[in-house]
């Protein structure tokens, strides 16, 4: 899960944090999060459409956590 879709999805979350870093640790958390709903995954999208969403809202919410605002649309792929 992770080897296939690290690279895709933490180029798509340092564009919202803006640091690698920070990105890393927010790309974990986005990873972890989909593992543990795994079992929710009902198949109706394609997996990264789904894992992509997933890192979307971490990220935002990583954002907000920290005082920052997220952007008002979505990063594209």
């Amino acid at each position: 899960l992770v080897l296939k879709y690290q690279h895709k999805i933490l180029g798509l979350i340092v564009r919202f944090v803006h640091d690698a870093q920070e990105a890393q640790d927010v790309a974990q958390e986005a990873f972890i999060k989909a593992y543990r709903a795994l079992g929710n995954f009902r198949g109706d999208s394609a997996f990264y459409t789904w894992l992509y969403r997933i890192a979307i809202n971490t990220a935002k919410n990583h954002l907000v956590a920290r005082g920052r605002r997220p952007p008002d649309s979505d990063v594209t792929a």
